[in-house]
């Protein structure tokens, strides 16, 4: 999976370390409280496995693995919540 930031009328990819190639469901939400909109991703990653995996946003349109990744689940779409954020 790709993903690419908008520079005014533009776009440039940002970084390719999603792991999910095909079957991919995304949604995205301030999960750590930074004002930076992370994400979790599903889907059926480059070994063949269905894989859940969520990115925190750095602030800069930098991406990482936060080390929550679920293994298992396949054809569902995802939504994620925080009720703690405020």
């Amino acid at each position: 999976m790709d993903f690419y930031k908008q520079d005014g009328s533009n776009y440039t990819e940002i970084n390719n370390v999603i792991d999910v190639e095909s079957n991919a469901s995304i949604d995205m939400l301030d999960l750590d409280n930074d004002g930076d909109k992370d994400f979790a991703v599903s889907g059926l990653n480059s070994s063949g496995n269905y894989t859940a995996q969520i990115y925190d946003d750095d602030g800069s349109g930098n991406f990482t693995l936060n080390g929550e990744v679920l293994t298992g689940a396949s054809s569902g779409k995802i939504n994620i919540v925080d009720k703690y954020n405020h």
